[in-house]
């Protein structure tokens, strides 16, 4: 199976996942404090750049294109800066929350992409 694939099928899986956690969250079928509030943040950075990268292979016409390691870290940055400081703090957006835990989940979906994305896509 080709590696665009295979990116394909991960996006897949991964939505499939975020739509059942979504649904335990709503349905209060979990209690588990990890599943309810950061499971989705763990996945978040994965999805989004797997999104990403599918995108710019179908645009470029270029199925071994990958994603610079550099622009993943930029993107967990301003992504952890949107999110957990910006639009808590200085937004107050009431929608959200800082959180030094899920700037970890980030870090660590961050690791997962480099890692999926060097052995997988």
């Amino acid at each position: 199976m080709d590696k665009s694939r295979k990116a394909c099928f991960f996006l897949l899986f991964v939505t499939a996942l975020y739509i059942v956690i979504r649904l335990l969250r709503f349905y209060s079928l979990t209690n588990s404090y990890f599943i309810r509030f950061h499971l989705t943040d763990l996945l978040f950075i994965p999805v989004q750049l797997t999104f990403t990268l599918i995108f710019l292979r179908y645009i470029k016409r270029n199925h071994s294109l990958t994603l610079p390691t550099v622009f993943v870290w930029v993107n967990f940055i301003l992504m952890s800066t949107l999110f957990e400081w910006y639009l808590p703090v200085c937004r107050n957006s009431p929608e959200q929350t800082a959180d030094a835990t899920d700037v970890l989940m980030y870090f660590a979906g961050t690791l997962l992409f480099i890692f999926l994305q060097k052995r997988r896509f």
